[in-house]
C-alpha cells in the first residue's frame, strides 16, 4: 500500500515538471510572436516581469503560513544584484538574440549553460571534473560548430552572440544562488524577489527609452499574459511542487526537454526550417545536456530564466 502511494507521488512530480518544463519552454516562440507586433523586448520585459512578480507574490500571500518570506537587508542587497543587474542582463540579452536568429537555435545555443557552469567549476574554482562531462563539453561544441558552420543556413553572428551571453550571464545567476545567505531563501521567495527586481528595472528603463504602453495591441497583451503566468509564475510555481515531490535532479532532467519544445514549436508555427547538419548539431547539444544534467546538483533554487 505504501509503495502504491510513492509510485502516484512520483508521477505527480514527473507531470509537474513536465508541465513546468512546457510553460518555460514556449518563452522564445511567444515572444517571437510579440515581436511581429512591433515591441521592443524591454517592453515585453516589463509588463512580463511585473505581471508575474504579482502573481507570485499574491500566491506567497495566500501561503504565507507555511513560506517563510521574510529577508534580511544583506538578503535583499544580494536579490537585488540577483534580480535588477544579472537576471535583467540575462534576459535582455536573451530575449534580443531571438530577434535575430531562429528559435530553434537560439534555444540550444542557450541551453549549453550547463556546460559554462561546468567549465566554471573547472577553470575558476578548480574542481576536478568527471570523464563524462569533459566528453559532454566536447560534443557540446561540435554541435554548436555544425550548427554555425553548416555552409547552408547563414546564422546572425550578432544574435548568436547575444545568445552566448545569455547562457553565459544564466550560469554566473545560478553559480550566485550558491551564497549562502541566498541558499537560505524560500525558491518562491527568491523568485518573487528576482521578478520583482527585474521588471522594476526594465521599467525605468523603458520610460527612459520612452516606450508606449498605449499601443500595445490585443493579441500582444494576450501573449504576454500568457508568458507571464504560463511561462514565469505558473511554471515556477508547479516547478517547486514537483522538485519537493521528485527532487532537483530528475527534475532538472525532465527539465532538458524544454529546448525541444522550443524547437518544435517555431518549426510548427513560425515557419522556422532545420537542415540535417543543424539536427545532428541540435541532438549532440541535447545528448550533452542530458550528460550534464545527469549529474547531481545542488541549483535547485533556479525555478525561473
Amino acid at each position: 500500500m505504501k509503495k502504491g502511494i510513492t509510485m502516484t507521488t512520483d508521477k505527480k512530480g514527473i507531470l509537474l515538471s513536465l508541465i513546468a518544463a512546457a510553460g518555460f519552454g514556449v518563452a522564445a516562440p511567444l515572444s517571437k510572436f510579440i515581436y511581429d507586433f512591433g515591441l521592443s523586448p524591454n517592453l515585453m520585459l516589463t509588463l512580463r516581469f511585473l505581471m508575474a512578480s504579482v502573481i507570485l507574490w499574491s500566491y506567497i500571500y495566500l501561503k504565507r503560513k507555511k513560506i517563510k518570506y521574510k529577508v534580511t537587508k544583506k538578503q535583499l542587497g544580494l536579490l537585488f544584484l540577483l534580480g535588477g543587474i544579472i537576471y535583467v542582463a540575462t534576459t535582455a540579452f536573451y530575449f534580443t538574440g531571438v530577434k535575430y536568429i531562429p528559435v530553434s537555435i537560439h534555444v540550444m545555443i542557450f541551453y549549453t549553460y550547463p556546460l559554462i557552469v561546468n567549465g566554471f567549476t573547472v577553470f575558476v574554482f578548480k574542481d576536478k571534473i568527471p570523464t563524462k562531462q569533459i566528453f559532454a563539453m566536447f560534443i557540446s561544441f561540435l554541435g554548436l560548430i555544425l550548427i554555425a558552420f553548416n555552409g547552408v543556413f547563414t546564422i546572425n553572428y550578432l544574435g548568436m552572440s547575444f545568445s552566448l551571453f545569455a547562457a553565459l550571464g544564466y550560469s554566473i545567476y545560478l553559480m550566485t544562488l550558491n551564497i549562502k545567505s541566498i541558499e537560505e531563501i524560500n525558491s518562491l521567495v527568491l523568485a518573487a524577489y528576482t521578478n520583482t527586481f527585474s521588471g522594476l528595472v526594465f521599467f525605468l528603463y523603458s520610460f527612459i527609452k520612452r516606450d508606449s504602453y498605449l499601443n500595445v495591441p490585443l493579441p500582444a497583451w494576450l501573449a504576454i499574459g500568457a508568458m507571464a503566468t504560463v511561462s514565469t509564475a505558473v511554471a515556477i510555481i508547479v516547478l517547486k511542487k514537483g522538485i519537493q515531490m521528485i527532487g532537483p535532479a530528475k527534475a532538472s532532467i525532465i527539465g532538458t526537454f524544454e529546448p525541444l519544445e522550443g524547437i518544435v514549436l517555431s518549426v510548427l508555427f513560425l515557419g522556422e526550417t532545420l537542415n540535417l547538419n543543424q539536427i545532428i548539431g541540435i541532438i549532440l547539444i541535447i545528448f550533452a545536456i542530458i550528460l550534464v544534467q545527469s549529474q547531481k546538483t545542488t541549483l535547485n533554487k533556479a525555478v525561473t530564466y
